[in-house]
């Protein structure tokens, strides 16, 4: 990534072979400190039961030794193999988050509010349960990063759970979570709300567009001033009950 390519013929490696004790799943995360380690949690088993492989993390080290290690997960929280999620990296603060979706059969699973805190230097995980009101369904997860604290997490779109029903989360408020007091708030967003053309771009409200409407499954990156005084996010795609959305 740090050379100029074309994408049809970027620098892609050939991809290392799979440790055949290394499960493979789909809908889970990988935790990287964007130096050395990459370590994967969670997701659902293809081909197996969840309940047949342990709730543990891999590691894997694509610089040096290129083998995965098995790390037994030491965990506060739920006993359940979370999958549906949404995860985050924080390198600075060497540790990353994921906030639950599902977990146990895919038959009969039980929608999860945990946010995992992953050590990145322990490798151990601390489990936190999550307020009712925040988004654990197809949302989107970013960090900013907020000077001298440790910075937030914000919590954008999806859906909320309560008793197996989802409501979509609108996109009039985000959800916050402050690491160091690990305290979540609703922060009302201001602006007039946007309507979605057929196209599926913003095409009422003020010049720039105005909010979105709800969707869920976007993606979402920030975007930080030197300074750190200012952030944009960015949220794109994703769709609402009727169509894909494009716009930004």
């Amino acid at each position: 990534m740090s050379l100029s390519f074309q994408v049809p013929n970027g620098p892609v490696q050939t991809p290392h072979k799979r440790d055949p004790r290394v499960p493979v799943v789909c809908h889970g995360f990988m935790f990287s400190n964007l130096i050395d380690r990459v370590w994967l949690f969670g997701g659902y088993p293809v081909g197996q039961n969840v309940t047949q492989i342990p709730n543990n993390i891999w590691r894997f080290q694509p610089l040096n030794s290129k083998t995965w290690e098995e790390v037994p997960l030491q965990s506060n929280g739920t006993s359940f193999r979370p999958y549906r999620g949404v995860g985050c990296n924080v390198p600075k603060l060497q540790k990353g988050y994921y906030l639950d979706r599902l977990g146990g059969h895919p038959d009969d699973p039980e929608h999860l509010h945990w946010l995992h805190e992953f050590d990145m230097k322990t490798e151990t995980i601390q489990s936190f349960p999550v307020p009712g009101y925040v988004p654990v369904v197809n949302q989107s997860l970013v960090f900013l990063d907020t000077g001298s604290r440790k910075g937030a997490l914000f919590a954008l779109g999806g859906s909320v759970e309560k008793d197996g029903v989802l409501t979509t989360a609108p996109l009039t408020s985000v959800f916050i979570l402050d690491i160091e007091s690990r305290k979540w708030i609703e922060q009302p967003v201001t602006g007039l709300l946007g309507d979605l053309s057929e196209d599926g771009t913003v095409s009422v409200g003020p010049p720039d567009g105005g909010i979105p409407r709800s969707r869920v499954s976007a993606c979402a990156a920030v975007g930080t001033a030197q300074d750190k005084t200012s952030h944009n996010i960015f949220y794109m795609g994703g769709t609402n009950e009727t169509k894909a959305v494009t716009s930004v």
